[in-house]
């Protein structure tokens, strides 16, 4: 029982991975983000890439949802042969908020007609550096040095019985 509970996680686990893949109608749909490991400094720019071997597949409308599931950026990029038999798109968008942001990327064909669409999870997380706000010009280093200084001080104070 415990076997099959965690071969069902591990199965989730894989499709719900960064990179989504699809195989619909023997074409392949791809989209990937170049921030692999899902963890992405506040206001940086992230670009996400579609990727499709379907000759029918001619413009990609990627739409980026914030944290809040507002549409943050709606932008329709042509796709273009990469010369290995592929079609690739890609859209770039600098994510302003902390949280789970997501892209839609639907493929058309040249009548607009939906091909297929794809979703991709973007994670922001908020990197900040800690510092000693009370001494900002002596730093960590010369908070430490002092305390040790101190600590030794009192040690030499303190009469021996």
């Amino acid at each position: 029982m415990r076997k099959s509970i965690l071969f069902a996680i591990l199965v989730i686990a894989l499709i719900g991975s960064l990179v989504g893949v699809a195989n619909a109608f023997g074409y392949t749909y791809e989209l990937t983000s170049d921030y692999s490991d899902g963890s992405v400094p506040l206001d940086a720019t992230v670009t996400v890439t579609a990727k499709t071997n379907d000759p029918y597949a001619y413009k990609v409308i990627f739409m980026w949802i914030n944290p809040a599931n507002k549409l943050e950026l709606i932008k329709g990029e042509y796709l273009k042969w990469d010369g290995n038999g592929y079609k690739v798109a890609s859209s770039g968008c600098t994510l302003d908020k902390v949280g789970d942001w997501d892209v839609y990327a639907v493929f058309l064909d040249k009548f607009g007609k939906c091909c297929f669409s794809i979703i991709i999870p973007v994670k922001i997380r908020y990197i900040s550096f800690n510092v000693i706000p009370e001494i900002p010009l002596l730093g960590t280093a010369g908070a430490s040095i002092a305390m040790i200084a101190g600590f030794t001080y009192k040690m030499k104070r303190k009469p021996r019985n």
